[in-house]
């Protein structure tokens, strides 16, 4: 009983820290927040909540190599023997348990690398990452999505790319993300009405995305529409999240086809 208390007190101790870093980053205090969540990762053992919440932080300030380590360090405390063991005995009483939530940690930790090696411009890399996801999960949607638009997005194995974002459907029919993901690798296949179908249904679903936007417009430009393509194109503009790189780079991309449309005339 003595021990199960002390666990606890550790969770709560765990807790406010997170949420002492978190405060501090919310007011500017980067430094504070970032002693507050190494506290929590110390304290918090191998749940990699707090390394998360600490890389995310990272991301948002753009030291993309300081988040990535992070999580390396995380991947590394899961990796080792004493992982397992480490996990309080009154939630996870068996072996099998402690295993499973092990395993369950490491692929959290796994997406997240992959995403900031992505946002930290090495999709190399994040394939790699989401490739080690799908051969312990071959049905993790975020991965199979992942891999399947950054070959498309590259314009490279675009029939396993169309696999693996067919296969994320049929997993989640109705994602906004899927569709656009679907859409996109059509068009480089050069499918532009099948694209333009799944494009439209994934901006009826998700219409704030300056990313869904620039891939209509595309669609609609390679369809010979360019009036339809510069409204998409503006739409993209209108919608860029500047804290996400990669709506202000599909704004930016937006922008440009405008000019080129501008620069083609009527």
């Amino acid at each position: 009983a003595a021990a199960l208390i002390e666990q606890l007190r550790g969770l709560d101790d765990t807790r406010h820290a997170i949420e002492r870093g978190r405060l501090a980053w919310s007011g500017g205090q980067l430094d504070e927040a970032i002693v507050a969540l190494n506290e929590a990762i110390e304290l918090a053992g191998v749940d990699p909540q707090p390394s998360r919440e600490l890389a995310e932080i990272y991301r948002r300030e753009q030291l993309y190599d300081e988040a990535i380590a992070v999580m390396d360090r995380a991947l590394e405390r899961l990796a080792s023997p004493a992982a397992e063991a480490s996990l309080p005995v009154g939630r996870y009483p068996t072996v099998a348990t402690r295993r499973a939530q092990v395993e369950a940690y490491r692929l959290e930790c796994q997406v997240t690398l992959a995403f900031l090696q992505g946002f930290a411009g090495d999709p190399d890399a994040a394939v790699r990452s989401m490739k080690a996801v799908l051969a312990v999960d071959p049905d993790d949607v975020r991965a199979l999505n992942y891999v399947g638009y950054t070959l498309a997005q590259a314009d490279r194995d675009l029939d396993e790319a169309e696999r693996l974002i067919r296969r994320a459907l049929t997993l989640q029919p109705l994602d906004p993300a899927i569709l656009d993901s679907l859409g996109w690798v059509l068009y480089r296949q050069g499918r532009y009405d099948e694209a333009l179908t799944s494009l439209q249904q994934s901006v009826d679903r998700m219409s704030d995305s300056a990313v869904i936007w620039l891939h209509l417009g595309e669609v609609h430009r390679a369809l010979g529409d360019p009036s339809a393509a510069s409204d998409c194109y503006h739409r993209s503009i209108d919608n860029v999240d500047p804290d996400d790189p990669e709506e202000v780079a599909a704004g930016l991309e937006a922008r440009a086809a405008l000019d080129e449309l501008e620069a083609d005339g009527p």
